[in-house]
């Protein structure tokens, strides 16, 4: 990793989306964090960082490698009880969503969409849960509106956009439950490709005059490795994750301080970008420990 990551940060700076866009056609199919870190390493600040390796988290969702939005937050929210928008299939089979979703990241930069929807022609459970399902559906047909949010007052160059499904087809349907299988590790992978992209950045302006912030930042990137081989779904992936964010989170407010000049105002301004979403991560490390603990438990006992 630390060849490809001294590498990349000899290569041109991603100062734009469409930077972005041509970086994220040269993905290989690598690991997750090593790509992540190298194309983080290119990127102006932390809303190109976060740019790059947002869509290749969403890539690495499903394995498909065709640039794509994700659409799962509502108006009311993002939980699996908030989903309202609803795939249908007519007399033949053919299904269709209707529905709004809202906060869709980089959705004007895409093609299509995987879109978590309740599956309408499904009963709901015995405990009322509703049957989730994730699609894919395009974004460029008369059946989709996409209108751009206005830009957020951190990392503004990353757009969000409103989108709304009116019987748009369904392209393809996941196996699956759509949360269990796609909604909830979308999260942690999510994490893992931002905060890899992230260090990147960080390695790229801390390693010639501050070499001990980038020694930190690439043994984060290790640690993060080591989450994506437990697997993003595994709980002590969880508890390593939440202690590598923990530390990530130390390191950045150090950088923040001692960056170079020309960085230093925009890396400050961004930074809470990180933070967004912290209680839901604080949720996921509750539960994660809790079960690592309980698994200990009961191996000592039946030891």
């Amino acid at each position: 990793m630390l060849f490809e990551l001294v590498l990349a940060c000899g290569q041109p700076i991603v100062q734009s989306l469409d930077d972005v866009q041509a970086l994220l056609a040269t993905a290989k199919d690598v690991n997750l964090v090593d790509q992540s870190a190298a194309f983080g390493a290119r990127a102006e600040g932390l809303g190109f960082a976060f740019a790059a390796g947002y869509p290749l988290a969403v890539r690495r969702l499903t394995g498909d490698a065709r640039p794509m939005a994700l659409a799962v937050t509502e108006a009311r929210g993002n939980r699996p009880v908030d989903i309202e928008t609803t795939m249908r299939r007519d007399v033949n089979g053919i299904a269709t969503i209707t529905g709004e979703k809202t906060f869709v990241t980089l959705a004007d930069r895409a093609e299509s969409c995987l879109v978590l929807v309740r599956d309408g022609d499904a009963p709901s459970s015995s405990d009322g849960k509703v049957a989730l399902r994730l699609v894919l559906a395009p974004l460029r047909e008369t059946s989709v509106s996409i209108a751009m949010m206005p830009p957020l007052p951190i990392a503004s160059e990353v757009a969000h956009g409103q989108v709304t499904f009116t019987n748009a087809r369904v392209l393809k349907l996941f196996d699956g439950d759509g949360w269990n299988d796609y909604g909830r590790p979308f999260r942690t992978i999510e994490d893992v490709a931002v905060m890899s992209a992230s260090l990147g950045m960080v390695f790229r302006i801390t390693r010639e005059n501050a070499a001990e912030l980038a020694m930190r930042a690439f043994a984060l990137l290790v640690t993060l490795r080591e989450v994506e081989r437990l697997g993003f779904q595994d709980a002590s992936a969880h508890v390593v994750l939440t202690g590598a964010l923990a530390m990530a989170s130390s390191l950045f407010a150090e950088v923040s301080e001692r960056a170079p000049e020309g960085v230093r105002a925009k890396f400050q301004s961004d930074l809470p970008l990180l933070s967004i979403a912290n209680k839901a991560r604080a949720l996921r490390a509750s539960r994660a420990w809790q079960s690592v603990v309980d698994s200990s438990i009961n191996r000592a006992k039946d030891g």
